[in-house]
């Protein structure tokens, strides 16, 4: 069977990235109560820069600027956007990352993401040189629409 991939709409793109930023400020949270920031410090950040590629995504395929998108703008600090669909039963996103300004090692994040979560998988990064790093990784659909029930509840 074929598969066919759509490009998904702002509202789609604005859940997920309101659903990274709660993942972010959970980790962010978690990792402040453990004491562990030298541990989980890797996921937060990473975590970050997923969120960055979500955010420059809203704003490059529809002019919606997010908080955590001007805190970008106003540091001058982005990660790249590459591209977004949905294919089957999960969004993808695929972008690139500059981890520079930061200690982030995103094969770690990877890890400590993947064990953090079941919101975010299969997540591939591949270093192109130095701290430039591609990234890709998927969203259940399945965990999108309980995050925007979950949502709507509140």
């Amino acid at each position: 069977m074929e598969k066919y991939s759509i490009t998904p709409n702002e509202s789609i793109i604005t859940v997920c990235s309101v659903m990274l930023e709660e993942l972010y400020a959970i980790s962010d949270y978690t990792t402040r109560e453990d004491g562990n920031s030298l541990i989980d410090d890797d996921r937060s950040q990473f975590i970050g820069y997923l969120s960055e590629i979500i955010d420059v995504a809203l704003y490059e395929m529809y002019g919606v600027k997010t908080s955590f998108y001007e805190v970008c703008e106003s540091t001058g600090h982005f990660s790249k956007f590459r591209s977004t669909r949905i294919l089957d039963d999960y969004i993808q996103f695929s972008g690139y990352i500059d981890t520079s300004d930061t200690d982030c090692n995103p094969e770690i994040g990877k890890t400590r993401v993947h064990n953090f979560t079941n919101m975010i998988y299969e997540i591939e990064t591949v270093r192109i040189e130095g701290t430039q790093w591609q990234v890709s990784f998927k969203i259940p659909l399945e965990k999108l629409s309980e995050f925007m029930y979950q949502l709507e509840q509140e």
